[in-house]
């Protein structure tokens, strides 16, 4: 197996052939394949090697307490800017949110699975911390951090649903 090396200033990365493409100008090496990619996912990788992208890659993001303030009128300035959001569709959003796939915009104090505590006193709103594990140095001897292959931010890694998540992904031509 052929492996090229790419200098990065501070150090150099050995690549395997396999791994390798040109990119659109052939002078250097792109890690990712452009191949079978979506357009977004190549404009984005581009961006990444210094490619010569189609445009600068943005992501805005709305806090959920937003959509629950604003609701259809914050959904129409959404849909008038396909470029921003370019998968959201009309009812995408439960204005309501029963739910929230992450606790720290839920009200009341949750702990992170490093021994964070973390309060919200406005439900859509981020939390923000309040207790730390390591709030002494002495601590640090006797601290154990998350095992990144069972915990989660907050709670069990659920490989399963990762694995289905990086399928679909790559399935529609993402990363």
């Amino acid at each position: 197996m052929t492996i090229s090396r790419l200098d990065l200033g501070v150090m150099t990365v050995r690549i395997p052939q396999a791994l390798q493409q040109r990119s659109t100008k052939g002078d250097y090496i792109v890690v990712i394949s452009y191949e079978g990619k979506d357009r977004r996912t190549v404009n984005y990788l581009r961006a990444i090697y210094f490619d010569y992208p189609e445009w600068t890659p943005c992501r805005v993001g709305l806090m959920p307490a937003t959509w629950i303030k604003y609701r259809k009128s914050l959904e129409e300035i959404v849909l008038a800017h396909p470029a921003l959001f370019p998968d959201y569709r009309r009812g995408n959003v439960n204005f309501d949110f029963p739910s929230f796939p992450n606790p720290l915009y839920e009200l009341g104090r949750h702990v992170d699975c490093w021994g964070t505590v973390w309060e919200n006193r406005e439900r859509g709103l981020d939390s923000y911390p309040v207790a730390y594990p390591l709030d002494d140095w002495a601590k640090l001897a006797a601290y154990t951090p998350p095992d990144p292959m069972r915990e989660a931010a907050f709670g069990p890694r659920d490989w399963e649903s990762e694995a289905a998540r990086l399928r679909e992904a790559k399935a529609a031509g993402k990363l």
